[in-house]
C-alpha cells in the first residue's frame, strides 16, 4: 500500500490491493471490500455452535444465522420508528426500506457474520442496536438477581421490544452462547450517549499464580495492569473469561492523577454504593 497519494504510482498500487482484496478467498478480505465500498458502522454476531467432525458445522447453521441477524437488525429498525413492547405490524415498510442500505458480509461457517451500517441514513438503526442490546442485557442480569420481570418493561423505552427478544432467542438456539458487537465507524465518531467499550466498574476474573504475581506488583506500584480476555455477564455482575496477557501500565502523572480522582468518584457516589458488588464478591483472592 502507498504510504500517500503524492507517489507518482499510488493509483496503480491501490487499484492493484483492491484487486488483490476482491479475489481473496478469506471472508475478511471480503469485509474490507464491502467496508471500503460502503463505509459505516460494523455489527457482528457470534454463534458458538457444536463442532462436527473436521470442524464442520452444520450445513443450515449459515441459514440460521442469517436469519437471526435479520430479525436483529428489523427489530431495532422498529424501534427507531416507535418505541413499543410490541409492534406487530406497524411500521415494518419503513423499517425494511432502512434495512435496504445495509451491506451484509459472508458467514464465516455459520459461526459469524457482519453487517455494514452506512453512517447515512443508517446510523440511528446502529444506535438504537447498541441501546437495545445494553438494555436487554442488564434486564437479563436483574431479572436473575431478583426474580422480577419490571426490568424489561423499563427496558422498552431504549428499544427492547418482543420482536428483539424472539429474534435473541432465535441467535442462540441450538448454541453454547452468542454475542452481538456494534462497532463505530471511525471517521463519524462514537455517538452521544454510546460507549466505544464496556462501561463496567468492577469486574471479576480468575488468574494463574504468575498472572496474579504481576497484578499484586502492579498494585503494590500503584499501576493499573493491562488484561485480555473475554467479559461476560453472570449473575448480575461482569466476569472476565479466559483472562490473559496481564501486564503493568505505565501513566505519566496526569494520566495517574485523573484515574485516582475517577476510581474515587467512583467509590463514593450513591449510585456506585447502591449497585456496586458486595467486596467480596470482586476482591481477587489468591488465584482469583
Amino acid at each position: 500500500m502507498p504510504v500517500g497519494r503524492a507517489f507518482p504510482d499510488s493509483d496503480d498500487l491501490l487499484a492493484e490491493a483492491l484487486h488483490a482484496l476482491s479475489r481473496g478467498g478469506t471472508p475478511g478480505a471480503r469485509e474490507i471490500v464491502l467496508a471500503l465500498a460502503r463505509p459505516g458502522d460494523e455489527v457482528r454476531w457470534w454463534r458458538e455452535t457444536p463442532a462436527g467432525p473436521a470442524d464442520a458445522a452444520p450445513w443450515s447453521a449459515e441459514r440460521h444465522l442469517r436469519a437471526a441477524a435479520h430479525r436483529t437488525l428489523l427489530a431495532a429498525a422498529l424501534a427507531t420508528r416507535a418505541r413499543a413492547a410490541y409492534h406487530g405490524a406497524r411500521h415494518r415498510r419503513a423499517a425494511a426500506a432502512l434495512l435496504e442500505d445495509v451491506l451484509v458480509g459472508p458467514a464465516s461457517g455459520g459461526r459469524g457474520l457482519t453487517a455494514f451500517v452506512p453512517v447515512t441514513p443508517g446510523r440511528p438503526l446502529a444506535v438504537r442496536l447498541h441501546q437495545a442490546l445494553r438494555a436487554a442485557r442488564e434486564a437479563i442480569d436483574r431479572a436473575r438477581a431478583t426474580g422480577g420481570t419490571h426490568a424489561f418493561d423499563e427496558a422498552v423505552e431504549a428499544g427492547v421490544s418482543h420482536e428483539l427478544t424472539e429474534a435473541l432467542a432465535a441467535l442462540v438456539q441450538g448454541t453454547q452462547g452468542a454475542r452481538v458487537a456494534v462497532a463505530w465507524a471511525p471517521a463519524a465518531g462514537v455517538p452521544e450517549g454510546c460507549s466505544p467499550g464496556a462501561d463496567v466498574p468492577h469486574v471479576r476474573t480468575t488468574l494463574d499464580e504468575e498472572a496474579y504475581r504481576i497484578a499484586g506488583h502492579a498494585h503494590l506500584m500503584g499501576l493499573p495492569v493491562r488484561v485480555h480476555g473475554r467479559l461476560e455477564s453472570r449473575g448480575g455482575f461482569r466476569r472476565l473469561t479466559g483472562a490473559g496477557g496481564v501486564a503493568p501500565v505505565r501513566l505519566d502523572d496526569a494520566e495517574r492523577d485523573r484515574l485516582t480522582k475517577a476510581l474515587q468518584a467512583d467509590r463514593e457516589s450513591p449510585a456506585s454504593s447502591r449497585d456496586a458488588c458486595p467486596k467480596e464478591a470482586y476482591e481477587p483472592e489468591p488465584g482469583d
